[in-house]
């Protein structure tokens, strides 16, 4: 057996024997069955989220608070069953809008209040199916008229109403706050990203889906999922890291190669479930000169083989 053959064998069978996390929190509290969580408190079923307080059943939920059944949910508060929201307020069932208020069953609507069964609206008040009402009291009759009992059969009945109403409406192609030489969807403060969804802060980085940070992030490459990266490439749910290759749920890590769910380590080649290490490879200390050399040798041999991507296969 090669070196290179040989070392995969002994890189799978670690992954193997080490202990996996369930679940990958941090700074949270009261936070049960959640994964991928940060700065959250009072979070049930969530994933993917962080700076919350109240979320349940929802994934990538940021900044947002007493909300239930979202997805993509930015700086929201007391929404249900929203998508691809941000700055919305005491909402329901809304669908790729921002800065709404008291509103039910929208779509590609902005800056509203008090609209129901719309789609396409800006800063528009009392309305219903993109028709304007006489004023609150004639808005909320012809709501109430439309809910009826608001059980889960009339809830079933307004959505397939609310896809038939914007079925034939326009949508918008392309989702951009103050981005600019981008190509991708949903982009929020980014620049130079090619390929990029989902991303807030990221520049110059291509291939890159769900990543973003308070702070600016750049130069990554293939990642998918995380915060706080930079010279990064095929990663994913990864935190605050630098320069780190084929790593999976780690964080604060730098110079780091095919890790896994390590946390607070550098120079680390191969290794799995590792906290506050240097120098190592396949869990096993190395001096440093040792460390470069041999990591050097085994990255020649993999290339060699055509096998150095077969480590993250």
């Amino acid at each position: 057996m090669s070196v290179a053959q040989n070392f995969i064998e002994e890189y799978k069978k670690l992954f193997d024997s080490c202990p996996h996390r369930n679940f990958m929190q941090v700074e949270v509290e009261n936070c049960e069955y959640t994964d991928f969580m940060h700065n959250s408190k009072d979070c049930y079923y969530c994933f993917d989220g962080a700076q919350n307080d109240g979320i349940l059943y929802s994934d990538w939920v940021i900044f947002s608070k007493d909300s239930s059944d979202c997805s993509h949910l930015k700086n929201c508060e007391l929404c249900y069953g929203c998508l691809d929201c941000d700055g919305c307020f005491n909402c329901d069932f809304l669908w790729d809008c921002a800065g709404m208020k008291d509103s039910k069953f929208c779509s590609n609507c902005t800056s509203c209040e008090y609209c129901f069964m719309c789609c396409g609206l800006k800063h528009k008040k009392f309305f219903v199916f993109n028709e304007e009402c006489a004023g609150r009291e004639e808005y909320e009759k012809k709501v109430s008229e439309l809910i009826g009992d608001g059980d889960m059969v009339a809830q079933e009945r307004l959505w397939d109403q609310f896809l038939d109403f914007v079925a034939d409406k326009p949508r918008i192609a392309f989702h951009s706050d103050r981005s600019e030489d981008c190509v991708g969807d949903f982009l929020f403060e980014a620049a130079n990203v090619y390929y990029g969804f989902g991303v807030i802060k990221e520049k110059d980085s291509m291939y890159v889906y769900d990543l973003g940070s308070y702070n600016s992030t750049h130069n990554n490459c293939d990642c998918y999922l995380g915060g706080g990266l930079e010279l990064c490439y095929e990663c994913m749910y990864m935190g605050s890291s630098y320069n780190c290759d084929f790593c999976f749920k780690c964080r604060n890590c730098t110079d780091c190669d095919f890790c896994v769910q390590c946390v607070h380590c550098t120079d680390c080649f191969g290794c799995s479930y590792l906290k506050h290490k240097k120098y190592h490879i396949l869990n096993k200390p190395y001096g440093k000169e040792e460390y470069f050399e041999k990591v050097e040798q085994l990255k020649k041999a993999l290339k060699e083989e055509g096998l150095y991507r077969a480590l993250w296969a």
